[in-house]
């Protein structure tokens, strides 16, 4: 509970204290009055850990050399030991009046601007001295309410606070005996009637104010942070801000969100921002006496005439009916607003980019929909061309009432007309002493007929430039802030789409509700696409049934729904999904004649997976020399152009040449990680396949495809990419179609794709695609039986064992089946017995019968295959010797251990054989001597191997003998003496078992070690 009983320190009962001056300034054209929260005081709640001194003593001097600094102090504890206060909040606010309004008297400061930096509850104090000043009956208090810039609230609990709940803690937590003040715990109540009518008034008063011309600020402060004592926020989001007004957020708790420790402090930096725009903007030409000011928001000509200041708001459209706030880009966009930039034409801008379609004019027209009181004029630019530029400006010159020189001649270029030139003066003519100025220039989508000569500059300057180019924000050069909109969060799109249908969004039935929240999700979130299904929907007598049907035709008709056209004029918009990247596909085209980015995007929409890797294109563009004729064939220049390679290294110039502008205007995205590459969004993949760009055949798509997995395959360093490729694997029936004759050229991708799968473990797909190359192999047999032992059949006596496609395809189905345990279908895959590779399946069929416990089963193939090696090749080659040692293994597993070792001695015979007639040949004929190569050779075809005695295949042949030292340690001598080891201790012989194992331990066979250590034990406990 300590740290609850910290957060409670006002219970000591300090002395409430009235009006301090932090830092007095002589010379000071405004006055900032800091305002303690509940159970607070005027120096320790400014005052950071570790610090001695509040921060704006500390760090404002320097910032606002013209502000005087003031706290104000007074009894905010709720919550005592000894005896609380029973001061109300009307009581405190008279104080603030009152000691506020004396302390700016004494220093003949009565008609100094004030601003007011309150927090938590002493907000609540600020907002009741500002009206009570209003139209106190005693005129000098009104001096405050004339003055007044604007308030900071941080973290005020306008709509109260659960912690309005700390009189009904129990007494045990605080310590001992507490005194409350309930009349403030009442008000903090959220849903408190006073509390509500207090806000009301406020924002009434705000909203006259404001409509009268007189500028009136207000900036809400939000914490982010829990208080840990409790385990949540003190003031939540809802409570601390006020609706249409940007709120901003610290990083902090409700009690730090007021500590700052450094200039670096972000927190700092953005209430700094705040703090220097309302100075800046209230200096020496503003500060106006008691009496210019008392009509509320007037200015004096200079006949002394009271006139009404006229705000110029020259923005054409408004925002749609189903607008939908976007929480964290609207709180974004006006952190971005606050950054000044001193080097730059204007000290704020943001560029807002991103995929035409999700709503970047739309926000950037709700900020200057909420900010009209704050800037004057505001002015839009529609800048999709030179025409619609020319017009904005005459617009905004007719609304500044700006004058047109009739003597003027007709400019050719856009920035030397008459419109642009007058209007661009006067921004730039606005002081220090004048309005803020905001310029949105929206559709800032080409810059090549001179858009950067007409950006607005000066001293008073904020713009916007909505954009689906990344690069707009340089427009503004040495600074302008980045913000990117992409698609809507699910929930933010649902709302869209409700805001179209008849029910209150908080009443709407959940069926509706389930289908609206499908309906985004098809439309993949993007706001346009949504809006417009959404007039559709609503548009409908019968709304909840529209909806299903709508869901019923995206199905089968989404390119008619989303080109449709039908509310064209009747909406905000004129663009539809089909066309609102019509501008950016037509700019990317012409931009550089030497690039087709186009064609780039065509090819990428083809891709299966979300993510399409750089890897790929790496392992396509190296693969692609593995390839055969036919198949480079299909590879389009344009897309073999961005395939360069060049010593197994692959030149991603022109890749990443074509891929910039497509990344640029936002149709596709980068993504950063284990494997970058980039993403497109479903309907732009949509458009693209639909525009007639894309390749009509699927040949193309699957020649790249096949090349990187030849590749991947080929590598074999970095496997786990794998799973990555396979995502983009197309499927083969789709691709080809139903009743389409496959050929070779089909039956090699197949077998490749299959490859890989295999590879990775995804046996269904590879067996699936082994198996429909052996259907190819039938049809191209003629034989339609679907038994695979009738193909096997047909294959031995149509084509023969050698045939390279139906081979290679059973080979691979068998090993996909092995490798999945299926041990019956490997043995229905039985192969021919005179090809090499069926010798091999032969043996890997023996072998399953092996793991099966079927010994008769592999007795039986294991002795075919030894006794065709013996035909074939011969008794000592080492195949054969090989295929004796599998089937002695098979004896010992059915316990016959006498035929083991039988066919153990005389493989061991052959060798020791073949190793005298080796050694003779050597003495008497020398190494290289022609009969010693055949002795030592490949038996069957000696002629042709010409080996020399130290070659690996003659040692290979040599034998297991541990009278030749330099043999003893072959692997495979080491692994007939180690079966045979095993055979002997299977038949009760352990000593001479052990003296065998021993030898092999001494061949370097160290996993025979601890067999040899665990028989040695045996033999000692007998």
């Amino acid at each position: 509970m300590g740290k609850i009983n910290r957060f409670f320190k006002g219970i000591k009962g300090k002395e409430p204290q009235a009006t301090s001056v932090w830092v007095d300034c002589p010379d000071a054209t405004i006055d900032v009055c800091f305002v303690h929260g509940l159970s607070g005081d005027r120096d320790t709640t400014w005052t950071a850990h570790g610090q001695s001194v509040p921060w704006p003593k500390m760090l404002l001097p320097d910032k606002l050399p013209k502000a005087r600094l003031l706290t104000y102090g007074y009894d905010a504890y709720v919550v005592r030991k000894s005896v609380a206060g029973t001061n109300r909040l009307i009581d405190h606010a008279t104080n603030l009046l009152s000691d506020l309004t004396t302390d700016r008297e004494s220093c003949n400061a009565t008609s100094r601007r004030l601003i007011f930096v309150a927090h938590s509850l002493g907000g609540l104090v600020c907002k009741e001295a500002i009206l009570l000043s209003r139209n106190n009956p005693e005129s000098h208090l009104c001096d405050v309410f004339h003055c007044v810039v604007g308030v900071i609230f941080m973290g005020t609990p306008h709509k109260g606070s659960w912690m309005a709940d700390w009189a009904k803690i129990p007494a045990h937590t605080l310590g001992l005996i507490k005194s409350t003040n309930k009349t403030l715990l009442d008000i903090l109540k959220t849903d408190n009637q006073i509390l509500e009518l207090t806000q009301s008034r406020f924002l009434s008063m705000v909203r006259e104010l404001r409509e009268d011309g007189r500028r009136f600020e207000v900036t809400c402060f939000f914490e982010e942070l829990q208080l840990l004592a409790f385990g949540r926020v003190v003031v939540p989001r809802e409570s601390a801000t006020f609706e249409s007004y940007m709120p901003i957020s610290i990083h902090a708790n409700h009690s730090n969100m007021v500590k700052f420790d450094s200039v670096e402090d972000n927190g700092f930096k953005r209430l700094l921002g705040v703090l220097v725009r309302w100075e800046t903007s209230t200096s020496s030409g503003q500060q106006t006496v008691r009496g210019a000011v008392s009509n509320g928001g007037v200015s004096a000509d200079s006949a002394g005439i009271v006139r009404p200041v006229k705000r110029h708001y020259a923005v054409p459209v408004e925002t749609v009916a189903s607008y939908t706030q976007r929480d964290e880009l609207w709180q974004e966009l006006g952190d971005k607003l606050q950054i000044r930039h001193e080097k730059a034409c204007v000290p704020f801008a943001v560029a807002i980019y991103g995929l035409g379609g999700t709503g970047k004019s739309q926000l950037a027209l709700k900020y200057a929909e909420s900010h009209g009181s704050r800037y004057n004029p505001i002015l839009w630019i529609d800048a999709t061309d030179e025409n619609t530029t020319r017009s904005s400006f005459e617009r905004c010159a007719r609304e500044l009432g700006l004058p047109q020189d009739q003597t003027e001649k007709q400019a050719s270029a856009l920035a030397d007309t008459w419109a642009v030139q007058t209007v661009l003066r006067w921004l730039k003519g606005r002081t220090s002493v004048e309005d803020e100025w905001l310029v949105i220039i929206d559709n800032a989508d080409d810059f090549h007929w001179g858009l950067n000569r007409v950006i607005p500059t000066g001293e008073r300057g904020s713009i916007i430039i909505t954009s689906q180019d990344d690069r707009s924000s340089m427009l503004v050069p040495k600074g302008c802030e980045r913000l990117r909109v992409d698609v809507m969060s699910p929930s933010e799109a649902t709302t869209v789409l409700l805001q179209h249908l008849p029910w209150d969004i908080d009443l709407v039935p959940n069926d509706v509700r389930k289908n609206c929240e499908e309906v985004v999700k098809k439309l993949e979130f993007l706001a346009l696409a949504i809006d417009l299904a959404g007039a559709y929907i609503g548009n409908d007598p019968d709304p909840e049934r529209a909806i299903t049907q709508y869901l019923s035709d995206f199905i089968v008709h989404r390119n008619e729904l989303l080109q449709m056209n039908s509310f064209r004029g009747l909406l905000p918009t004129e663009k539809t999904v089909w066309t609102v990247w019509d501008k950016t596909l037509q700019k990317i085209t012409k931009d550089d004649p030497s690039l087709q980015p186009d064609l780039l995007l065509a090819f990428l929409a083809q891709f299966k997976g979300n993510i399409i890797q750089d890897e790929i294109f790496r392992l396509a563009a190296i693969g692609s020399n593995l390839l055969n004729d036919e198949l480079i064939e299909k590879l389009p220049a344009e897309l073999r152009g961005l395939l360069a390679a060049q010593d197994e290294k692959w030149d991603s110039f022109q890749y990443r040449q074509n891929l910039e502008p497509l990344v640029r205007y936002s149709l596709l995205q980068r993504v950063d990680s284990d494997w970058p590459g980039v993403t497109m969004h479903g309907l732009v993949q949509w458009r693209t396949l639909q525009s007639g760009q894309s390749p009509q055949s699927p040949w193309p798509y699957m020649a790249f495809i096949t090349a990187a997995c030849r590749q991947i395959r080929k590598e074999k360093q970095q496997p786990e990419f794998r799973r990555h490729q396979i995502v983009h694997f197309p499927d083969i029936c789709g691709v080809f179609g139903k009743g389409t004759k496959l050929g070779e050229l089909e039956c090699s991708v197949m077998n490749t794709l299959g490859l890989v799968y295999r590879d990775e473990g995804r046996w269904t797909e590879a067996e699936g695609l082994f198996a429909q190359v052996m259907e190819i192999s039938k049809t191209k047999l003629g034989v339609d039986h679907p038994d695979t032992l009738i193909i096997i059949k047909i294959c031995k006596t149509k084509l023969g064992v050698d045939h390279p496609d139906t081979l290679r395809s059973m080979v691979n189905l068998a090993l996909t089946y092995w490798d999945q345990g299926r041990w019956d279908d490997v043995e229905e895959l039985e192969l021919g017995v005179n090809h090499p590779d069926m010798l091999s399946s032969m043996n890997n069929l023996a072998l399953t019968y092996w793991n099966q416990g079927r010994w008769n089963n592999a007795e039986e193939l294991q002795g075919q295959v030894m006794e065709i090696c013996k035909m074939k090749l011969g008794v000592d080659h080492p195949d054969t010797l090989s295929s004796m040692n599998n089937l002695a293994s098979t004896y010992r597993g059915q316990g016959r251990w006498d035929d083991a070792e039988e066919l153990q001695g005389q493989v061991m015979e052959i060798c020791k054989k073949k190793l005298r007639v080796m050694e003779m040949s050597k003495t008497k004929l020398g190494v290289d001597h022609p009969d010693m190569l055949i002795n030592i050779g490949r038996w069957d075809d000696a002629k042709e191997l010409q080996l020399r005695v130290d070659h690996p295949n003659t040692l290979s042949s040599m034998g297991w003998w541990n009278d030749v030292e330099e043999l003893v340690d072959h692997p495979d001598t080491l692994i007939c003496m180690n079966n045979l080891a095993f055979t002997w201790k299977s038949q009760g012989r352990l000593s001479e078992a052990i003296e065998l194992m021993d030898r092999c331990v001494q061949g370097h066979t160290e996993s025979s070690r601890s067999i040899l250590d665990e028989w040695r034990t045996e033999e000692c406990g007998q």
